[in-house]
């Protein structure tokens, strides 16, 4: 009898091993279907075109991307976030505490066009756009054609700003900081820098062309923050997919589309692209999206897919 009550224990217990081994099993299933649903949120993005900013760009249309839907509510913000490979960067919801995604949000790193964004902000506060400006052979040995402006063409100021910020003309930029003067000019853009706080940043030309040009995803964050305050009419312009510009003497008007594929999506308020080859490949992006009515502000600096990890980090809010 004492050996048969020994026996059944011995079987119990082996029921038992079996069963937990079971649920564990069933749990590591679980994990990886959540992989999976991550996965192929990513791989549906949708690949953009290269494009070298301040160039002229080879493709000038495309799709406009449907409303983003978060990911499943099963799925934790650590989870979503943790195939984007972007060097540095943030998601956080304007003036709220809603942090999504933070990486190295102090560091700086080279940001390139996106320094256009201080430009025009100078531009507009300081009167620089008020008259039509002629582009010079100085103006135009800045690198890269996009705009397509050429020696002895005079463009009203606002065209020359949607030259700037729509194709990210470098010599649109450079036209703005010389006809006010360049040097007055880029020393305005760094005290503006210092007056919002932006005590990492530095600005040595109005284009983003020098890797010397250098911010954070912190003070990116304050940038965007005050294009939303003080000037809307700035984030106006870059969510455009298209606009027209006029050169002085010429009928036929000349038609800008927007290099951010992102341009004419609904919850898109704005911002700017940013790339140049000292930064090992890499491109920056900083965009603001809105989500239940609530701004999102996302800045990916030293990513290999800059468009494809915003649209996967959208999701993760």
């Amino acid at each position: 009898m004492r050996k048969s009550r020994i026996i059944l224990l011995v079987l119990f217990i082996s029921l038992s091993f079996a069963i937990v081994k079971a649920m564990e099993d069933e749990g590591n299933h679980y994990a990886v279907d959540q992989t999976a649903v991550v996965k192929n949120t990513i791989e549906a993005v949708l690949q953009p075109a290269l494009i070298t900013e301040g160039s002229a760009p080879e493709i000038v249309s495309y799709p406009v991307l449907a409303d983003l839907e978060p990911v499943s509510s099963s799925t934790t913000p650590e989870t979503c976030t943790s195939r984007v490979e972007t060097r540095f960067g943030l998601v956080r919801q304007l003036n709220g505490d809603t942090t999504v995604f933070e990486r190295g949000i102090e560091n700086r790193w080279p940001i390139a066009s996106i320094t256009k964004l201080m430009t025009a902000i100078v531009a507009t506060e300081h009167n620089a756009l008020a008259s039509n400006i002629t582009f010079t052979e100085s103006i135009l040995k800045a690198e890269g054609t996009a705009g397509g402006f050429a020696t002895g063409e005079v463009v009203n100021g606002a065209d020359v700003l949607k030259g700037m910020l729509l194709v990210s003309s470098n010599d649109a930029a450079e036209a703005i900081a010389q006809t006010y003067g360049r040097d007055a000019f880029i020393r305005i853009m760094n005290e503006k820098a210092k007056e919002l706080r932006m005590l990492d940043t530095k600005y040595v030309d109005p284009s983003g062309l020098s890797p010397q040009n250098q911010s954070t995803a912190s003070d990116l964050y304050k940038l965007m923050g005050y294009l939303y305050d003080e000037h809307p009419e700035l984030l106006q312009i870059t969510r455009q997919r298209s606009a027209s510009i006029s050169i002085a003497g010429v009928k036929a008007k000349r038609k800008l589309s927007n290099i951010n594929i992102f341009a004419g999506q609904a919850n898109f308020i704005g911002g700017k692209t940013g790339y140049i080859t000292e930064a090992e490949g890499n491109g920056n992006l900083l965009t603001l999206f809105t989500y239940n009515n609530q701004p999102f502000v996302i800045v990916v600096l030293g990513s290999p897919d800059r468009f494809g990890e915003t649209k996967s980090l959208l999701t993760c809010i």
